[in-house]
């Protein structure tokens, strides 16, 4: 995967369903449009976080991301051995429970977009889970190519809520502070970091590339780019989207939405066009779990290839792993 395709998979992971329905609760934590703080802190935070990651990609390229760093961080014969280990297997716990819980929740909308389908929650994330599968069972430069193509579906969406919140925006509306928006009192400073770990939640994935490092091209400069790109892009994405939502509905409104991208969408066009924008988020979501899937894998790869896991999840000869090797004469 070139830069192109790298990035996509990071703003895939990023994305996701997170800022379709999150809007509301960072609004609601910090209690009026102040909360614009949190996303921008959150960026801050992702971009230092990312730039150590962009270091690790570039310095150990390899399937497994972190998997690689925590080995060759403590020394492959002893600890380094044991903390990949550990890693490999709180992976195992949290990976799925993180991608179910994906499934879940675009299975949740799909049932609230869609009432009169007769299936319920649970089979319905069982078939995403089986589809997205279907999708990843290919060459990476395919799975490249679909990461491209879903992430082109999720920028439209981004760019519809964005083009059309600036062409009814009303700035009064949008920062309409509350009394005592900015007194640096213990409420505020629990506000801005209730509203923080909530944008960090949607920032989450930039690492996602690191997992991927064996697959790309020139991984020393596509790595750190990817990463940084994709924190960038988004960050002015989620900036741009919460500034002219708060345009068109006012904040407390806002902040009570549960799906406050489509109630957007239906007021200023209809519930037409907000069916089309809930189709829109539902690819979104997929792509999210498509991405987590992808990542995820290859850490399971890298730790099979290596012995540490089921040898039957290391076979492939397409993937590199990384492996140091003290020069001569050191």
């Amino acid at each position: 995967m070139g830069l192109i395709q790298s990035s996509a998979v990071n703003m895939l992971n990023m994305i996701g369903i997170g800022p379709f329905i999150t809007i509301g609760a960072i609004l609601s934590a910090m209690g009026g449009p102040q909360a614009i703080l949190g996303w921008l802190l959150g960026a801050l935070f992702s971009i230092c976080d990312g730039m150590v990651y962009a270091e690790l990609g570039a310095a150990m390229p390899g399937a497994g991301g972190a998997y690689i760093y925590f080995r060759e961080a403590f020394n492959t014969r002893t600890w380094g051995r044991m903390f990949s280990f550990l890693f490999l297997w709180q992976t195992i716990f949290s990976a799925p429970l993180s991608i179910s819980a994906a499934c879940v929740g675009f299975a949740q909308y799909f049932r609230y977009a869609f009432p009169h389908v007769a299936l319920g929650v649970g089979p319905i994330a069982a078939l995403v889970i089986a589809l997205i599968t279907f999708l990843l069972y290919r060459p990476i430069k395919t799975v490249g190519l679909l990461s491209v193509i879903m992430l082109v579906v999720v920028l439209v969406a981004m760019f519809w809520v964005i083009a059309a919140g600036l062409l009814h925006l009303d700035t009064h509306m949008a920062f309409d502070l509350p009394p005592g928006a900015f007194q640096l009192s213990k409420a505020f400073f629990y506000g801005l970091a209730s509203a923080t770990l909530i944008a960090m939640y949607n920032y989450g994935g930039y690492s996602n590339i690191t997992y991927l490092g064996g697959e790309v091209k020139d991984p020393t400069r596509n790595i750190p780019r990817a990463i940084v790109l994709s924190v960038l892009v988004v960050a002015v994405l989620y900036l741009l989207m919460s500034v002219v939502v708060i345009g068109v509905i006012p904040w407390r409104e806002a902040a009570s939405s549960h799906a406050v991208i489509s109630e957007f969408i239906a007021r200023l066009y209809g519930r037409r066009a907000a069916a089309v924008m809930t189709g829109l988020i539902l690819s979104a979501t997929l792509a999210g779990i498509f991405t987590m899937t992808l990542g995820y894998s290859r850490i399971l790869y890298a730790a099979g290839a290596e012995g540490n896991f089921f040898a039957a999840f290391g076979r492939g000869p397409c993937y590199r792993t990384f492996s140091y090797r003290v020069p001569v004469g050191y």
